[in-house]
């Protein structure tokens, strides 16, 4: 079943039967599927187990060095195996992230098709790849001579390694179906509230079958219809080290999670407790093509996808093949910018102006009478949110006022900490402060003291406080 899924006399009847554009197609006729960036280029065979990867041997590539498929492996590979991926005048260019002096290249013909190797940057077409949509599956195919050959690999035994090539349409045995997984992709969206608005319908937002604080794991992740000011539908998204972002429902704590960590294209979407898995690690690519991103999981290079594109609100979303369909593309909008509406209602209490304000950033509202934004008090409330007896809380911060007519304030830059009220070691409480967090049941923190939040109004911020043993007194610590 799995030989005859990725066969490429599958890809042969679609290209005969559904005009796809030529392999050797001109700019024009090719469209962008990723932006420029770092990439795993990887084939799953079907199974959780069996992934293979694109690779060379040797630590140090060089002009000549032939690809390979590495695996299967159950894990995701090193650096040795990360391609740059270029744009450039309507084609791809690959290269080794370690050495990008060097480029993926069409090489010798052989009986079964065409070499690949490095070599050394000439603009020639011999370099050029086009990444093809064939039926969700995405396929690396050649520009130049080699037009109807796709980047493939024969089947290769458990802990092996098989030559890559450009194999023609009509060869048995061979997979030539990929997957790109982005390493350390940028980070285009700050560290926020939001909703996620489908590209589907700008009513539909990304949703929770249960969006109290109360959602216990597993809970399914499903399309809803937009309600102004309801807070279930907040997501935390928050940066990470690695490029990726994690996005935690804001009253409940949970992660967007992969089902099972499943690299499988229509796998589940839920939400589950944070525990730091790439199953709960999501890049945020912008489209190539239009406004809009695309959330990609790190456990697969699958999308985050509304099931069958369908527009009904509860609506079921999943991860699925990365395919650039309106179904995969969302807006992010801040949660504050949801108080849009409230402002428009009070349009006959301000004052006009002969021009209408530049709309905030990620917002699909507008404006239909020109308004002035008055000068407003932005103020924070800190809240030490510690219930552990007979420990008690110190050094908590002033509240915080600004008055101005921006949407920003900075925190303050005081830590609290615990403590049971004793000099010295003996004072040390078991519990550390980490930072505050919009919500009083968070196990992580949103921002740090001093950092800026964006926002509006008034916001209360809890302290978040994290049980460390090593700080019982007796345990090493000092004055």
């Amino acid at each position: 079943m799995k030989k005859t899924f990725y066969s490429l006399t599958i890809l042969l009847f679609m290209c005969f039967f559904f005009q796809l554009p030529p392999l050797s197609a001109s700019a024009e006729e090719l469209e962008r599927m990723y932006p420029d960036g770092d990439y795993l280029i990887i084939n799953q065979q079907g199974s959780e187990e069996n992934l293979y990867y694109l690779g060379f041997s040797g630590s140090t590539p060089k002009a000549g060095t032939e690809l390979k498929a590495f695996g299967p492996v159950s894990k995701l590979p090193g650096h040795l195996s990360i391609w740059h991926l270029t744009w450039r005048s309507g084609f791809s260019y690959i290269q080794p992230r370690v050495d990008l002096s060097l480029y993926l290249e069409q090489s010798q013909k052989t009986s079964d098709g065409w070499k690949l190797q490095l070599s050394k940057k000439r603009n020639t077409k011999t370099q050029q790849w086009a990444l093809i949509s064939f039926f969700d599956r995405l396929v690396i195919a050649a520009i130049n001579d080699g037009q109807g050959y796709l980047l493939a690999y024969r089947n290769a035994s458990t802990g092996m390694s098989a030559p890559a090539f450009l194999a023609d349409l009509s060869t048995e045995n061979v997979n030539a179906v990929w997957q790109l997984i982005p390493y350390e992709p940028a980070q285009p969206i700050r560290k926020g509230q939001y909703v996620l608005t489908s590209e589907l319908d700008d009513s539909l937002v990304l949703s929770a079958k249960d969006t109290s604080n109360f959602a216990q794991d597993f809970t399914n992740v499903q399309t809803a219809t937009r309600q102004n000011n309801d807070v279930g539908y907040v997501f935390d998204v928050i940066p990470l080290d690695n490029g990726y972002y994690k996005l935690v429902h804001h009253l409940s704590g949970k992660c967007l999670d992969v089902s099972a960590a499943s690299r499988q294209s229509g796998a589940n979407v839920q939400l589950y407790a944070d525990n730091g898995t790439d199953a709960q690690q999501w890049a945020i690519l912008p489209h190539p093509q239009k406004d809009g991103y695309i959330l990609v999981a790190r456990c697969s290079g699958c999308a985050l996808d509304i099931q069958n594109a369908d527009r009904q609100p509860g609506n079921n979303v999943q991860q699925y093949y990365y395919n650039l369909t309106n179904a995969q593309i969302w807006s992010f909008q801040k949660a504050s910018d949801r108080t849009a509406k409230s402002y428009e209602a009070q349009t006959s209490k301000r004052t006009s102006s002969s021009s209408t304000p530049t709309p905030r950033p990620n917002s699909s509202y507008s404006f239909t009478t020109p308004l002035v934004y008055p000068v407003q008090k932005n103020s924070i409330s800190y809240h030490e949110n510690f219930y552990h007896d007979p420990y008690y809380v110190k050094g908590m911060p002033q509240p915080s006022t600004v008055q101005y007519g921006g949407s920003s304030i900075r925190l303050s830059d005081a830590s609290p900490e615990a403590t049971n009220g004793i000099a010295g070691v003996m004072g040390i409480a078991p519990y550390e402060f980490i930072g505050w967090s919009t919500n009083p049941r968070a196990t992580y923190a949103e921002y740090q003291p001093g950092e800026w939040y964006y926002g509006e109004g008034h916001v209360n911020l809890y302290a978040v406080w994290r049980y460390d043993e090593s700080r019982k007194p007796g345990q090493g610590l000092y004055w």
